[in-house]
């Protein structure tokens, strides 16, 4: 006999509906208290003009899938995030398994949302911007994942990487 499992709010230790705010890039879901939907991001934020701050939104790109009876929502990687990545594989550097771990990092540092939920979020009483933190939490969830699906959400996010490049080459054409 199958059992319904109903989510836990705080399967993560941090009740993350009590978020006075989502992280950037994702929403609360108005008709489902505590569930976050990824905001699409077909092309660039408009506040990609505006004076220095307009920095921080060159690039970003998210893209939301459904795979495997699940939800995905992915978004393009900063700079920091990358260098996490770097961080998180080095352990890897000279074995066999350096793909693997570049690839399972990629999928951590790029997840947004997984069914509506946040992998992971900051410890209470951190900065939000704690991306460093929230990268590890999530690298140690997807390392228990086998490889079809760390191998489809990387092939979704590069896919993703590809469209940010292109957007680059026809946005600085303009």
């Amino acid at each position: 006999m199958e059992q319904s499992i109903e989510p836990d709010p705080n399967f993560l230790g941090v009740p993350y509906r009590e978020l006075p705010e989502p992280p950037f890039g994702v929403e609360f879901d108005p008709g489902q208290p505590g569930v976050l939907n990824a905001i699409p991001a077909e092309e660039f934020p408009e506040k990609v003009s505006d004076d220095v701050e307009g920095l921080l939104f060159l690039g970003h790109l998210t893209d939301q899938f459904n795979a495997y009876g699940h939800e995905f929502a992915i978004k393009t990687l900063k700079r920091g995030e990358k260098l996490v990545v770097a961080k998180l594989v080095a352990e890897y550097e000279s074995t066999i398994g350096l793909g693997d771990a570049i690839s399972a990092a990629t999928v951590a540092a790029c997840l947004t949302v997984v069914d509506g939920r946040p992998l992971a979020l900051p410890l209470p009483g951190t900065a939000t911007e704690n991306f460093e933190q929230v990268i590890r939490q999530q690298f140690a969830i997807v390392l228990k994942w086998y490889d079809p699906v760390v191998d489809l959400i990387y092939d979704k996010y590069m896919a993703l990487f590809r469209r940010q490049q292109d957007a680059f080459l026809e946005f600085s054409g303009k």
